[in-house]
């Protein structure tokens, strides 16, 4: 794709009009290797319209707390199951899309760069860009297979609350906690306890950008603001010679 906005990774993106000259190939599913479209909005904003093609997976009420290997193994069989129900294979390009470019957006991709995928797309904008192109939408949804779709799991993108425990006093890595302000603070509470987790910093700031060391950690109660932060870190720029971690504070965990 053209990169007028300058990005770092623009090969991460598609846009509307890129999106639109693809959708005969989305539908194609006698084809084995058709994109895979997937909306990742609540179901009534799907039901009420989509872009043709969407097969519908809402990720965001999925969470875990604890990132012992017995619920975390769960856990993630769940999230791979539920992607493969949608289609989604290894030699599929994957393409995602919210009301915006969010947090929904950045769980999803996260999870499939987690299984192993080589191919996700974001849609630029996403379904706000879609239709201020004035492009079609609707309101019945294509059957998708069920592909029993398997991933190659990549542990090291993942930090458990063990992992950040023991990095706690480690010079090599930068903790960044993804909440709000007031979390951050202790003024508002929506974890087991509140304040921050020691020597973490609250957001990305642009000193860090520069910094070596080889891993950031970035915390937050949802795993949805901490693959954000993730992708952000680990898309951007960021020169890091090893990796960038995202956990949340609830204890489940993400990283790159």
């Amino acid at each position: 794709m053209e990169n007028p906005k300058g990005y770092v990774n623009p090969e991460l993106l598609i846009t509307a009009a890129e999106l639109h000259a693809l959708i005969p190939q989305v539908r194609d599913l006698s084809n084995p290797q058709h994109p895979v479209l997937i909306d990742l909005r609540r179901p009534d904003l799907f039901a009420n319209g989509h872009i043709p093609g969407a097969a519908h997976l809402d990720l965001y009420g999925i969470s875990l707390i604890d990132t012992d290997e017995a619920p975390l193994r769960a856990f993630m069989w769940i999230i791979e199951h539920l992607l493969g129900t949608r289609g989604v294979t290894l030699d599929r390009t994957v393409i995602v899309y919210d009301e915006a470019t969010g947090d929904r957006v950045s769980r999803a991709f996260w999870f499939l760069e987690y299984f192993g995928h080589q191919h996700v797309r974001v849609l630029d904008g996403g379904f706000g860009a879609w239709t201020r192109a004035g492009y079609e939408v609707e309101t019945h949804a294509d059957a998708q297979v069920d592909t029993a779709w398997a991933g190659e799991r990549h542990p090291d993108l993942l930090a458990t609350r063990h992992d950040v425990l023991a990095r706690l006093e480690s010079r090599d890595a930068v903790i960044v906690d993804a909440r709000s302000t007031e979390e951050y603070c202790g003024t508002m509470v929506r974890a087991a306890r509140g304040g921050a987790i020691p020597h973490a910093v609250r957001t990305i700031v642009p000193q860090y950008s520069s910094v070596d060391r080889p891993s950031i950690m970035t915390a937050s109660r949802e795993s949805s603001r901490a693959s954000t932060s993730w992708r952000v870190a680990s898309r951007s720029g960021w020169r890091s010679p090893a990796q960038a971690v995202s956990t949340c504070a609830s204890a489940c965990v993400s990283t790159s």
